[in-house]
């Protein structure tokens, strides 16, 4: 199970993620599911969850990417951000206990190094990624493969105008990074 926001969501877009993820995770062994929705919170995901939106799964393997709306909608700072993602992951852990967590940081966002969200989104996951215990928490971060050596975010990777969204060729960075993980949960 992929769980997140928009990102997330995106990977069920035709034209975007759609086709990366018909030929990654559709079939078996993955027969992945994804719960991401546009503008999603930590707060909406923690409430969907307690809310049902997963009872009668029982992955061997919950996907999370979370948090980049906290950053992007002012309000929560990098405490209330960071500590949503844990609530998140506290109650994804009491829910089922006999699946693995795969933690993503949240991606880099906007299209140059120095913008102010760019540091709040890292600073938020400077503590997300201490949330990993490499047993039931694995952390897989990717964020370095969206990044030109100056830090810029290239327009082939997210082309929108904020540089939030991946495009099909980022899709194909994340499950590039994300599959051996996964086939390491699933053997």
């Amino acid at each position: 199970v992929f769980l997140g926001d928009s990102i997330t969501h995106h990977w069920e877009f035709p034209l975007i993620g759609g086709p990366v993820r018909q030929k990654h995770f559709d079939g078996a062994p993955y027969q992945a599911l994804f719960y991401g929705y546009q503008g999603d919170r930590t707060q909406n995901l923690l409430w969907r969850i307690v809310n049902g939106e997963l009872d009668g799964t029982d992955p061997k393997a919950i996907v999370v990417m979370i948090g980049t709306n906290n950053n992007l909608i002012p309000g929560d700072g990098v405490q209330g951000a960071a500590a949503g993602v844990r609530a998140v992951l506290d109650e994804l852990l009491l829910r089922f206990p006999k699946a693995t967590i795969v933690l993503h940081p949240t991606t880099p966002v906007k299209r140059t190094a120095n913008d102010p969200q760019r540091a709040s989104g890292e600073a938020i996951n400077r503590v997300i990624r201490s949330y990993a215990d490499g047993k039931r928490i694995v952390l897989c971060d990717f964020n370095a493969a969206f990044l030109q050596p100056d830090g810029s975010i290239p327009k082939e990777l997210m082309d929108d105008a904020a540089a939030v969204h991946p495009t099909t060729a980022g899709y194909e960075i994340w499950a590039a990074a994300v599959k051996p993980v996964l086939d390491k949960i699933l053997k």
